[in-house]
């Protein structure tokens, strides 16, 4: 069973869509990431993230330290079923805190920055087409 998280949608899987908040509790951020590993480890073929990012303003040290040491611990997996990360991050400076993490924990997978869901989830759609576990854009 995947674990639960309000910020995570598994309602469109393979194509899993989270939500981040502007205000964030730690917690909720390690649950979250917790929620994302659980869903890497039932993995049977493709998986694509829509990463909805666009309320996000900033990110502080604590923050960015659990994504980049989640990110290591699921490298294995999302080496083997992410098709990619299509991250919605319209705002410059999260951009770069975006970047900050990729540096501590390069991404194992392909991934684009865009500004806008719709964006996102064509790429992903046609990444998971491709991968055989989806169907086209709705």
């Amino acid at each position: 069973m995947i674990e639960r998280h309000d910020w995570l949608d598994p309602s469109r899987a393979p194509l899993y869509v989270v939500t981040y908040p502007a205000v964030r509790a730690l917690e909720d951020v390690k649950h979250a990431h917790e929620a994302i590993e659980s869903v890497y480890r039932r993995a049977a073929g493709p998986v694509a993230w829509l990463v909805d990012a666009r309320s996000v303003r900033g990110a502080n040290a604590r923050e960015r330290q659990i994504v980049a040491e989640h990110e290591k611990r699921v490298a294995p997996f999302a080496r083997k079923y992410c098709v990619g990360l299509g991250l919605v991050l319209p705002n410059a400076i999260v951009r770069g805190l975006f970047t900050a993490v990729t540096w501590m924990s390069p991404l194992q997978y392909p991934f684009k920055v865009v500004d806008t869901c719709t964006e996102a989830e064509l790429w992903l759609q046609g990444r998971l087409v491709t991968a055989g576990g989806g169907c086209a854009a709705r």
